[in-house]
């Protein structure tokens, strides 16, 4: 069974283009890990401090895997770039 996650966020003000940046640079890192067959960001054409970021993973445990990875990441001392709408979960079977 896969993962999609759909990950709304919106860029703190003044710092679209820093996040945008770092997002890039993330997504190529994550686009690596085992069982990640998607991790994208998309702009609002309507209001470009906002964006989705779409994650497909093969399984459960791959998405496990990569938020274990993401928790033993030092932490960051940099000011937030931006904040969370929300994240909605869904489970697929590919056929």
């Amino acid at each position: 069974m896969g993962i999609r996650l759909v990950v709304g966020m919106r860029a703190l003000p003044g710092k679209r283009e820093e996040m945008m940046a770092q997002s890039a640079a993330r997504a190529k890192e994550v686009r690596e890990e085992p069982g990640c067959a998607q991790f994208a960001f998309f702009q609002d054409i309507e209001d470009p401090d906002s964006f989705m970021l779409l994650e497909k993973w093969a399984s459960q445990e791959a998405l496990e895997a990569h938020w274990e990875r993401l928790r033993a990441r030092p932490a960051e001392q940099r000011e937030p770039l931006r904040e969370m709408l929300g994240m909605e979960h869904y489970e697929y079977d590919e056929e």
